[in-house]
């Protein structure tokens, strides 16, 4: 990791420059997040969970992300209570105290996250802040505006501890959609983001409001009171009246009889339709009003409402009123043993036409439905960065940096790099890390080319659902199987007219496979085989090869090519020329694993072979891992390595090095 530092740039000038200079205030305008000069910044970012670190811990934080490319952080869990992912010298673990209510804040918390947002503002780090932090009510919230302890806030305060005597998993959403039906929690919520937008950060002199380092806002994470209720969510009875008096309220004003059914037993489908609205209205109104906090207290970033999909109604109204749409994917990280994967639902779902489009959290499938693939999950670092640029996103997110600083040593970096699946600790998981500068430079850079064409695709809605699966049903589908890797799409929401339909398609006009199992983008560069579970990139200053290393590759690459296997069966093998094509570049960035037969860490991958290449003389700069003494055991001790010369290139060595620099050195 350490061989990238100084070496980090943002659309050619270092990172530490941009820095010194002040971060430039960017906004969302034509689908993408520009500067004032109208140019797009694309952010290769992470989350950081519950992160406390020391003074002294910072500025290393802040560097060890920069030198992954890192230019987007987005906080996670700041509000949350438990010290479980907190287990080192941390003297804190929320932003609030959390000992008689959720308002009263830690100061020491507040300092930390101060200093931490400034170090990672010298490094040109960009900040996605959120309103909700994971908040847990307590009931002493109760009393903070109404100290007279009346009889609603004590029926309040006892509410909200029943909330907090059930599991996570059944209080999670509950939580998220109090302040919709619920004015006293809406009051501490727009407290609270007032107290943050307004809190001026004394390492720099500006509030988060006014600070053009907060790029977004989030108002909740994941949530929508619809899903939450249609999934079967309850509610403290206190609650659940305020919800069923709202309800009443609404049905009446659209015609309908006070003995309406409660808004969670309806059934008939003229009923189902003024539901629909009803909760679409429940959060369209919490998100105005959060969204004028934001805006009076002088913040021009732009805000989403919520993210991760929860069905086409609510997507309809966010579709006008969000400034860029937010989505999370937790995935099958095999990019190549299907025709269909994440990239064809998250296009059909919450890709909207012109608004900028980050995926806040990513990441393979959680818990133990993927475990078996988690070998492949640096396919799908490279499928992200690739496909990504491709479908003209703006921003990859992984989940996450650490969880707390359990995991975390000096230097804020990884206690120990395994060599395993951890979804929560990129820190520690050597694999990732690997590939994680180099991919970095990849997608900020743009190296890969968007779609020739882009596709219009029209939901149908309302769906008045029922259920979960009516909710969550997709109401578009892209013409073929794997269509995303074939041409470029997005989502356009507004036109009543719509029946699910792309816009303009016709037999003719529908893309289709190179072979079957064969997925060429129209660009020509980039190829999924299905057949042989490869994917491969070819761009003019980026080359990659992902997946089963048993059979020739569909379309050999232009310059990189494996060469020894030994008992890898699986790999990832990624090549950046830096400044200018293959053929002229002086420094070419790789970075390589491999899976042996086991499908465990080989610990060693193929050998390369760089061919069309400039003449003279190379040596290999091993920057990964940071052993050095284990990287360099099959050489001479020396830094660096001389490579061998081929006809039309060189044939770099396999051994145990997983990221290096080739530089020409006549």
């Amino acid at each position: 990791m350490s061989g990238f530092k100084g070496a980090v740039f943002a659309g050619g000038v270092l990172l530490s420059a941009l820095a010194s200079a002040g971060l430039p205030r960017l906004v969302a305008r034509d689908g993408h997040f520009v500067d004032e000069k109208g140019s797009a910044v694309r952010f290769w970012g992470v989350n950081l969970v519950s992160a406390y670190p020391a003074d002294e811990e910072c500025e290393s934080l802040a560097g060890e992300l920069a030198a992954l490319n890192v230019n987007l952080v987005r906080h996670h869990h700041l509000m949350r209570p438990s010290r479980d992912w907190v287990v080192r010298a941390a003297p804190t673990c929320a932003l609030a105290l959390y000992k008689d209510n959720s308002v009263d804040p830690d100061p020491e918390a507040w300092r930390r996250f101060d200093k931490l947002n400034a170090a990672l503002r010298r490094k040109g780090i960009y900040l996605q802040l959120s309103i909700h932090f994971s908040r847990v009510f307590q009931p002493g919230d109760a009393f903070v505006d109404d100290p007279s302890r009346s009889a609603d806030a004590e029926t309040w305060a006892k509410a909200v501890a029943e909330i907090n005597s059930w599991p996570w998993n059944k209080s999670i959403d509950v939580r998220k959609i109090l302040p919709v039906i619920d004015s006293r929690a809406a009051r501490l919520q727009r407290r609270f983001a007032t107290e943050l937008l307004t809190h001026v950060n004394p390492s720099t002199g500006l509030s988060y409001a006014e600070d053009p380092q907060v790029l977004t806002w989030e108002i909740v994470n994941e949530s929508s009171i619809g899903y939450a209720l249609i999934c079967g969510n309850s509610l403290p009875d206190y609650f659940e009246a305020k919800l069923q008096a709202k309800w009443k309220t609404f049905a009446a004003a659209r015609g309908f009889r006070s003995d309406v059914p409660d808004c969670r037993s309806v059934k008939d489908p003229a009923l189902l339709k003024v539901r629909a609205e009803f909760y679409t209205k429940l959060d369209e109104t919490y998100a105005t009003a959060m969204r004028k906090v934001i805006r009076d207290a002088g913040s021009r970033a732009a805000i989403t409402f919520s993210n991760l999909w929860r069905g086409e109604d609510t997507m309809a109204w966010r579709a006008r009123d969000d400034d860029f749409v937010e989505d999370h994917a937790y995935v099958n990280p095999v990019v190549a043993a299907q025709d269909r994967d994440w990239l064809d639902e998250k296009l059909e779902t919450t890709r909207l036409e012109g608004k900028p489009y980050i995926l806040g959290e990513f990441n393979e499938l959680e818990g133990d439905r993927h475990r078996d693939k988690g070998y492949a999950r640096t396919s799908l670092l490279l499928q992200a960065a690739a496909y990504g640029l491709y479908q003209d996103l703006d921003g990859i997110v992984w989940f996450a940096y650490c969880h707390g600083d359990r995991d975390v040593g000096r230097h804020w970096r990884g206690r120990s790099e395994r060599r395993d699946m951890d979804i929560g600790t990129l820190c520690a998981d050597g694999q990732l890390l690997d590939h994680y500068a180099l991919l970095g430079r990849v997608f900020r850079e743009g190296l890969v080319r968007k779609a020739s064409r882009f596709d219009v695709l029209l939901p149908k809605y309302p769906v008045r659902a029922t259920n979960y699966g009516q909710l969550m049903g997709v109401s578009v589908h892209l013409p073929v199987r794997g269509a995303s890797s074939l041409r470029g799409y997005v989502k356009r929401v507004g036109d009543v007219r719509a029946r699910g339909e792309v816009a303009g398609d016709s037999e003719s006009s529908r893309p289709k496979p190179a072979a079957p199992g064969v997925l060429v983008s129209d660009t020509g560069e980039l190829v999924r085989d299905i057949v042989r579970g490869q994917m491969c990139v070819s761009a003019p200053r980026f080359e990659a090869f992902t997946g089963k290393t048993g059979s020739e590759t569909y379309r050999p690459l232009a310059h990189l090519s494996l060469t020894e296997r030994g008992d890898v069966v699986y790999a990832t093998v990624c090549a950046y020329a830096e400044e200018t094509a293959f053929r002229t570049a002086r420094r070419i960035w790789l970075s390589r694993t491999g899976i042996g037969p086991d499908y465990e860490d080989a610990r060693i991958a193929p050998g390369i072979r760089l061919r069309g290449i400039r003449a003279g003389k190379w040596m290999l700069r091993i920057l990964r891992p940071d052993a050095v003494a284990e990287t360099l055991r099959e050489y001479v001790g020396s830094a660096t390595v001389s490579v061998k010369r081929t006809e039309d290139g060189v044939e770099l060595p396999a051994g145990t090095w997983h990221t290096a620099i080739l530089e020409a050195v006549d």
